[in-house]
């Protein structure tokens, strides 16, 4: 089992022993999310690490002027998840989705993950 606090205190996820992991706001103090892979049963989940990505959003200035718009930046709140498969899993918490799936090759079980300045994603094992 694995819980972190996201970097601005907003959620709290885990990873339970039933290989789900769940997703609470901080913030309302409610259960927001739970997300079960498809293999959970066959390569668990055995460790997370939020990291947070900034978009740009774009927003009209005023109806008049269509094509003036301002970007504002908005939080991408995601989470990697590690197997024991080997397999990094990247789950968005905006999406309430997995993001994508990256295959190590290795077939190894990942036991840690961690991230620098949310550009890099390090998986160990």
């Amino acid at each position: 089992m694995s819980y972190q606090f996201s970097e601005n205190g907003k959620y709290f996820a885990g990873i339970a022993a039933d290989g789900k992991l769940k997703i609470w706001n901080t913030l309302t103090n409610t259960f927001e999310q739970e997300f079960t892979p498809d293999f959970h049963l066959a390569s668990p989940c055995t460790c997370l690490q939020f990291v947070q990505t900034n978009s740009l959003k774009y927003k009209a200035s005023s109806p008049k002027k269509k094509k003036r718009r301002e970007s504002e930046p908005s939080e991408n709140h995601q989470i990697a998840i590690g197997t024991t498969s080997g397999v990094l899993l990247l789950y968005s918490i905006n999406k309430a989705g997995l993001e994508c799936t990256i295959e190590s090759g290795a077939n190894q079980t990942i036991n840690c993950l961690s991230t620098v300045d949310d550009n890099l994603i390090y998986s160990g094992g």
